[in-house]
């Protein structure tokens, strides 16, 4: 007989990017999306993209954690990602997707990260929803 594991506690984080062009948002360099304080269990996250990513840049973007960059989600063409279209990965799509493995259920005490790679991103909107369970006390912001 399989048992089903479920969570505890489990608590929900939102976390909006909004591309700019500037510093940490949308620049050649990271974006912090989520920072975890102490261990915790990530049940999922769900990056949806609410306003289109600007067209006119060669700018990808990548998912993941400073030590891995596409730990999470390679990186695709920012351009590819149009407003209302889930990015679970290189192929961001609006239809019935399956939330891939590498976005579920995962230990996780570093900072979650977002590469801006090859170009800016000069406009544009991510909302990712994450759902975490604390681990021994921990909590992600």
């Amino acid at each position: 007989m399989t048992v089903q594991y479920r969570p505890l506690n489990p608590q929900f984080l939102r976390k909006t990017i909004t591309f700019t062009g500037g510093a940490g948002a949308g620049a050649i360099g990271q974006i912090t999306v989520a920072t975890p304080t102490g261990h915790v269990r990530i049940i999922k996250i769900l990056p949806v993209c609410t306003t289109l990513l600007d067209d006119a840049s060669a700018g990808t973007v990548s998912l993941g954690r400073a030590a891995s960059v596409a730990a999470l989600i390679a990186a695709t063409l920012g351009s590819t990602i149009d407003s209302g279209e889930y990015w679970l990965d290189g192929t961001p799509a609006a239809t019935f997707l399956a939330i891939p493995a590498a976005l579920k259920d995962f230990m996780c005490s570093t900072p979650i990260t977002m590469d801006v790679l090859v170009a800016a991103i000069a406009s544009g909107v991510l909302v990712f929803d994450i759902e975490y369970e604390p681990v021994n006390g921990g909590s992600l912001a």
